[in-house]
């Protein structure tokens, strides 16, 4: 979560910097700093339609463009997101979600599983951050979704640590199962995440001492953190 906000704050700083350089005017002589500056500089909040017109049109081909969403209205993020669903690559999918999360939209997760619909590596793990950022239990169904659609280890790793942030005992029993991967690094993580949700110490310590003598560093270390001071 704390990531996700300091990449907005990172994102926004950007876009209100370019906005004291430039303006639609350069728009498309140079596509990203123009329109991103003239979003940041107040016309996607004055005309958020028109904005969302442009990016429904040029973010596919140019989704660096797509950072400009994160000053719409959380009902016209969601409207872009219908239009762009399927049309755009991993950066894409990256700045959409990033755009959902900031306006924490009541169709938040509803336009998540629209974007989560089309595998996209990298995108899937912003689709991830975006949903423990949200924190709502019926999320995480939608995280159990991208973790098992996808054939990436590191997304699968990233889906395990996200659920650490939801307080839930299907989150517990979710990361529970992940132990028997056979990825130490997988392993490790749920371990962690388990530590997170505050699994109840008696159970906490059984599952941390069966990997106590793990031949992975991580996967030891955490094991052995986990058997003598859970949290």
């Amino acid at each position: 979560m704390k990531r996700l906000i300091l990449v907005s704050i990172l994102a926004l700083s950007l876009m209100f910097s370019l906005g004291a350089q430039a303006s639609v005017k350069n728009f498309p002589n140079r596509p990203v700093e123009g329109l991103v500056a003239w979003a940041a500089g107040g016309g996607g909040t004055k005309a958020p339609a028109r904005l969302v017109s442009l990016l429904d049109r040029h973010g596919p081909g140019q989704p660096d463009l797509l950072l400009a969403a994160q000053v719409l209205p959380a009902t016209c993020v969601s409207d872009l997101v219908k239009r762009l669903a399927g049309r755009v690559d991993w950066r894409g999918t990256a700045h959409l979600a990033m755009a959902i999360g900031f306006t924490s939209s009541s169709t938040g997760l509803e336009d998540l599983a629209s974007l989560a619909a089309t595998p996209t590596g990298w995108g899937d793990v912003y689709l991830l951050r975006a949903l423990e950022a949200m924190r709502r239990p019926e999320g995480l169904d939608l995280l159990i979704y991208i973790h098992g659609r996808t054939r990436h280890e590191f997304v699968r790793r990233q889906a395990v640590r996200s659920a650490g942030g939801f307080s839930s005992e299907k989150a517990i029993q979710f990361c529970t199962s992940q132990l028997d991967s056979k990825d130490g690094t997988a392993v490790a993580q749920a371990l962690e995440s388990l530590v997170r949700l505050r699994c109840p110490k008696s159970e906490l310590a059984a599952l941390g001492k069966k990997f106590a003598d793990s031949d992975d560093l991580r996967t030891r270390v955490n094991g052995l953190l986990a058997s003598t001071s859970p949290s």
